[in-house]
Protein backbone atom coordinates (compact mmCIF):
# COMPACT_ATOMS: atom_id res chain seq x y z
CA UNK A 1 0.00 0.00 0.00
CA UNK A 2 1.74 3.33 -0.89
CA UNK A 3 -1.05 5.99 0.26
CA UNK A 4 -1.62 7.01 3.34
CA UNK A 5 -5.28 7.54 3.69
CA UNK A 6 -8.06 6.39 5.88
CA UNK A 7 -8.20 3.04 4.51
CA UNK A 8 -4.32 2.86 4.67
CA UNK A 9 -5.06 3.38 8.19
CA UNK A 10 -7.96 0.99 8.74
CA UNK A 11 -6.19 -2.03 7.11
CA UNK A 12 -3.25 -1.08 9.37
CA UNK A 13 -5.42 -1.43 12.96
CA UNK A 14 -7.85 -4.53 11.26
CA UNK A 15 -4.31 -6.28 11.00
CA UNK A 16 -2.89 -5.36 14.24
CA UNK A 17 -6.06 -6.89 15.50
CA UNK A 18 -4.99 -9.81 12.81
CA UNK A 19 -1.56 -10.48 14.36
CA UNK A 20 -3.49 -10.32 17.97
CA UNK A 21 -5.70 -13.16 16.95
CA UNK A 22 -2.28 -15.26 15.27
CA UNK A 23 -4.01 -14.71 11.96
CA UNK A 24 -1.33 -12.90 10.01
CA UNK A 25 2.73 -13.12 11.16
CA UNK A 26 5.30 -10.24 12.26
CA UNK A 27 7.39 -10.35 9.49
CA UNK A 28 3.46 -10.21 7.22
CA UNK A 29 3.58 -6.82 9.03
CA UNK A 30 7.01 -5.86 8.71
CA UNK A 31 6.30 -6.48 5.08
CA UNK A 32 3.09 -4.84 4.44
CA UNK A 33 3.84 -1.61 6.00
CA UNK A 34 7.85 -0.81 5.24
CA UNK A 35 7.87 2.50 6.03
CA UNK A 36 6.38 1.81 9.81
CA UNK A 37 8.59 1.35 12.79
CA UNK A 38 7.09 -2.11 13.18
CA UNK A 39 9.05 -4.81 15.33
CA UNK A 40 9.35 -7.32 17.52
CA UNK A 41 8.45 -6.65 20.75
CA UNK A 42 8.58 -8.35 24.45
CA UNK A 43 6.02 -10.43 25.89
CA UNK A 44 5.46 -10.09 29.98
CA UNK A 45 3.25 -12.69 29.88
CA UNK A 46 4.25 -16.28 29.13
CA UNK A 47 0.74 -17.12 27.68
CA UNK A 48 1.71 -15.20 24.03
CA UNK A 49 3.32 -16.86 20.85
CA UNK A 50 4.39 -13.48 19.78
CA UNK A 51 4.98 -9.88 20.48
CA UNK A 52 5.48 -6.64 18.14
CA UNK A 53 5.16 -3.05 18.88
CA UNK A 54 4.32 -0.27 16.26
CA UNK A 55 5.12 3.19 16.82
CA UNK A 56 2.24 5.47 15.45
CA UNK A 57 3.34 8.24 13.29
CA UNK A 58 3.47 11.70 13.15
CA UNK A 59 1.43 11.61 9.56
CA UNK A 60 -1.50 9.71 10.89
CA UNK A 61 -4.62 11.35 11.30
CA UNK A 62 -5.93 11.99 14.57
CA UNK A 63 -8.87 9.83 14.32
CA UNK A 64 -6.96 7.30 12.86
CA UNK A 65 -4.39 7.23 15.47
CA UNK A 66 -6.90 6.76 17.84
CA UNK A 67 -8.29 3.72 15.90
CA UNK A 68 -4.72 2.12 15.80
CA UNK A 69 -4.04 2.60 19.85
CA UNK A 70 -6.99 1.03 20.25
CA UNK A 71 -6.74 -1.92 17.80
CA UNK A 72 -4.03 -2.80 20.00
CA UNK A 73 -6.08 -3.83 23.21
CA UNK A 74 -5.70 -7.22 24.57
CA UNK A 75 -8.46 -9.71 24.47
CA UNK A 76 -8.82 -12.84 26.50
CA UNK A 77 -8.32 -14.95 23.89
CA UNK A 78 -5.64 -12.95 21.77
CA UNK A 79 -2.45 -15.34 20.97
CA UNK A 80 -0.17 -12.19 20.45
CA UNK A 81 0.52 -9.37 22.07
CA UNK A 82 0.73 -5.77 20.67
CA UNK A 83 2.31 -2.66 22.60
CA UNK A 84 2.71 1.08 21.42
CA UNK A 85 5.95 1.70 21.38
CA UNK A 86 5.18 5.59 20.72
CA UNK A 87 3.02 7.61 19.08
CA UNK A 88 4.63 10.95 17.75
CA UNK A 89 2.66 13.88 18.06
CA UNK A 90 2.87 16.83 16.57
CA UNK A 91 4.01 19.83 18.27
CA UNK A 92 0.63 21.52 20.16
CA UNK A 93 1.10 25.16 21.06
CA UNK A 94 -0.86 25.31 24.22
CA UNK A 95 2.41 23.55 25.81
CA UNK A 96 3.71 27.12 25.52
CA UNK A 97 1.03 28.14 28.39
CA UNK A 98 2.88 24.95 30.88
CA UNK A 99 5.14 25.75 32.73
CA UNK A 100 8.55 25.26 30.91
CA UNK A 101 10.36 22.03 32.90
CA UNK A 102 13.13 20.15 31.32
CA UNK A 103 12.93 19.11 28.20
CA UNK A 104 9.75 20.95 27.80
CA UNK A 105 11.25 24.06 27.40
CA UNK A 106 13.62 22.61 24.86
CA UNK A 107 10.37 21.52 22.66
CA UNK A 108 8.37 24.29 23.24
CA UNK A 109 11.68 26.46 21.84
CA UNK A 110 12.01 23.99 18.60
CA UNK A 111 8.08 23.60 18.20
CA UNK A 112 9.18 19.95 17.95
CA UNK A 113 7.36 16.55 18.02
CA UNK A 114 7.16 14.35 21.22
CA UNK A 115 6.72 10.78 20.71
CA UNK A 116 4.71 10.14 23.51
CA UNK A 117 4.18 6.31 25.72
CA UNK A 118 1.05 4.93 24.87
CA UNK A 119 -1.10 3.43 27.49
CA UNK A 120 -4.93 1.77 26.94
CA UNK A 121 -6.64 1.66 30.30
CA UNK A 122 -10.63 0.85 29.64
CA UNK A 123 -11.71 3.06 27.20
CA UNK A 124 -9.07 5.79 27.43
CA UNK A 125 -5.78 5.98 25.85
CA UNK A 126 -3.13 8.04 27.48
CA UNK A 127 0.08 9.85 26.09
CA UNK A 128 3.25 10.20 28.77
CA UNK A 129 6.63 11.56 28.14
CA UNK A 130 9.18 12.22 30.58
CA UNK A 131 10.35 15.63 31.08
CA UNK A 132 12.38 15.59 33.50
CA UNK A 133 13.77 12.61 34.99
CA UNK A 134 13.97 13.38 38.87
CA UNK A 135 16.97 12.39 41.18
CA UNK A 136 17.47 8.85 42.35
CA UNK A 137 18.76 9.39 45.21
CA UNK A 138 21.31 6.91 47.63
CA UNK A 139 20.83 3.09 48.09
CA UNK A 140 18.53 3.94 50.74
CA UNK A 141 16.31 6.10 48.54
CA UNK A 142 17.13 9.27 50.87
CA UNK A 143 16.77 12.11 48.16
CA UNK A 144 15.08 10.30 46.09
CA UNK A 145 12.61 12.84 43.36
CA UNK A 146 9.62 12.17 41.16
CA UNK A 147 10.09 12.08 37.32
CA UNK A 148 8.21 14.65 35.88
CA UNK A 149 5.88 14.00 32.86
CA UNK A 150 3.86 15.64 29.82
CA UNK A 151 0.54 13.79 29.87
CA UNK A 152 -2.84 13.74 27.96
CA UNK A 153 -5.64 11.39 28.15
CA UNK A 154 -8.09 11.04 25.27
CA UNK A 155 -11.69 8.66 24.96
CA UNK A 156 -12.70 6.23 22.24
CA UNK A 157 -14.80 9.07 21.09
CA UNK A 158 -11.71 11.58 20.43
CA UNK A 159 -12.45 13.37 23.69
CA UNK A 160 -9.87 14.65 25.61
CA UNK A 161 -10.20 13.54 28.89
CA UNK A 162 -7.69 15.06 30.45
CA UNK A 163 -6.21 17.71 28.40
CA UNK A 164 -2.13 18.33 28.06
CA UNK A 165 -0.43 18.81 31.54
CA UNK A 166 2.64 18.23 33.67
CA UNK A 167 2.61 15.94 36.59
CA UNK A 168 4.94 14.25 38.85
Amino acid sequence: MNTKNDSYWSALADDIRFFRKGVISLEAMKNKYPDLDIGKGYSHWYNYEEAMYIVIPRECPFSDALELAFSTDHESKDQNVVEIRGWIFPYQKEWEQLPEIGELEKICAEKRDVNFRCSIYGDEVELRDCIKWGDRGDSDGYGMEDDTWLLARINKKGEWVRPFQIEK
